[in-house]
């Protein structure tokens, strides 16, 4: 019932915004390259780019994984906007269901409505639907990566392992980044019991090899079409340069080294970048380090990946005024969530763990909501949680890549969902645990129960 309760909340407003946005807001920014790569593999052109003098050439400077799946629907039900979106709502509407029935296997059903109804409705997320972007569909893959690796009772499941690193590598292919999370899938896919480190160590080796082996036949097409054997894609350098660039700490127009002018094959040119990153890097470490918190706070301070995208998209239809609202809206919401985790980490953890949550819980309320962030994600590592576990080096993962690259707040929202999640499991936890106690003292009352019995015979 709690599962049908969330999944057609979660679907319901989801449809509202397709309905509402799919005449109003075409692609921008990078969705207008995702759709433009999308509509030429669904026509069979593969993965190409079409130059205005008539060249077409290979490409792989955005990950393939959202252009292919976008080309799947096109080619279903046409290229069109609203099967953008409808895609979209699709992978959030299965992540919040697919969480709250993790929550109600280990944490009970109350966990679960609260956690997938949180989900279901986030402003934060529930907008950013109308984006033909990849964040939300990379964090309903994380949130099903790591349902599906998942083994609660601690016992090693490797059907279960291999299958959640499947989805991850899944994930990969549309935001590369998230293949730092592969060891620590595995790590925490055996649950809180007491599974040893070994067994531990050996299931986030399996996680990691199978990741990348997803994307191994993609990296082949690399090697042969590219020239270059990336993984992925081939924008690594651009990132560090504009990383090196930046003085906001967010995406800016990037500069065009001398020596990078003339080189035009993609993936040269990205190594072009890559070397000239490095170059300023090298040349000055204090000035580049000096930069992290700009990264740092332009990421995680605040979200605003749906009224950056929508008012980018269509102005007139929704104007700064309304760019404003939202963002009020979804950042309230999204500092309660960092409030309420705040106070329930201090509420039932050991004194340190309590310390670092009440100073986040200080910083919640302050300008500086990246450093909250941090805090609170060194802290849901110490829970005993998968699921916060999990969180919690996701958020910490983005912040170091977001650091050394360039920020920017619908980066965050790859890990908002499991975050949401993760604020049910730590409110829940103590209640769980003393469910857990008594069954475990049940249990050893009927075994000495039985004991008794068969002495007595």
């Amino acid at each position: 019932r709690e599962l049908l309760v969330v999944g057609t909340v979660a679907a319901i407003v989801r449809i509202a915004v397709v309905l509402w946005a799919q005449d109003v807001f075409p692609a921008t920014a990078d969705g207008t390259f995702y759709d433009h790569l999308a509509k030429r593999i669904a026509m069979g052109a593969g993965y190409t780019w079409d130059w205005p003098d008539g060249a077409v050439t290979a490409v792989a400077h955005f990950p393939v994984g959202y252009p292919a799946l976008l080309a799947v629907a096109y080619g279903v039900f046409g290229a069109h906007a609203g099967v953008a979106m409808m895609l979209s709502a699709v992978f959030g509407t299965a992540s919040a269901v697919v969480g709250a029935h993790y929550l109600a296997k280990t944490h009970g059903r109350s966990a679960a409505l609260l956690g997938g109804i949180l989900l279901a409705i986030h402003p934060a997320i529930v907008p950013y639907t109308a984006a033909l972007m990849t964040e939300g569909i990379v964090g309903a893959l994380l949130i099903g990566a790591f349902v599906v690796a998942a083994e609660p009772s601690g016992r090693a499941n490797f059907g279960r392992l291999i299958a959640g690193s499947i989805v991850l590598g899944a994930a990969t292919l549309v935001r590369p980044q998230v293949l730092l999370l592969a060891p620590l899938l595995g790590f925490v896919s055996l649950g809180a019991g007491t599974a040893a480190l070994r067994t531990r160590m050996r299931n986030a080796l399996v996680a990691t090899i199978v990741t990348v082996a997803t994307c191994l036949p993609w990296t082949a097409r690399n090697c042969s079409a590219m020239k270059e054997c990336a993984l992925v894609s081939v924008n690594g350098g651009w990132n560090l340069l504009i990383g090196a660039q930046t003085e906001s700490g967010a995406w800016e127009e990037l500069v065009v080294p001398e020596e990078c002018r003339e080189v035009w094959d993609e993936a040269k040119k990205d190594a072009c970048f890559k070397a000239a990153g490095a170059r300023a890097v090298q040349s000055d470490p204090s000035r580049w380090f000096a930069k992290i918190p700009r990264k740092l706070s332009v990421t995680l301070d605040y979200y605003g990946g749906a009224p950056w995208y929508l008012h980018a998209s269509n102005g007139a239809a929704f104007d700064e005024t309304a760019k404003v609202r939202l963002a009020t809206v979804e950042t309230v919401f999204s500092r309660l969530v960092l409030v309420v985790l705040a106070i329930g980490l201090m509420l039932r953890r050991r004194l340190f763990v309590g310390v670092f949550a009440f100073v986040a819980l200080a910083f919640s309320f302050q300008h500086a909501g990246w450093v909250a962030h941090v805090i609170i994600a060194a802290s849901l590592l110490f829970e005993k949680g998968s699921l916060s576990k999990f969180a919690g080096g996701t958020i910490l993962a983005t912040a170091f890549i977001h650091a050394a690259f360039f920020g920017a707040g619908r980066y965050a929202l790859v890990f908002v969902p499991l975050l949401t999640l993760a604020l049910a499991e730590v409110l829940f936890a103590k209640s769980t645990e003393r469910a857990l106690e008594s069954e475990r003292l049940r249990a050893l009352r009927l075994f000495r129960t039985r004991l008794s019995s068969a002495r007595s015979r």
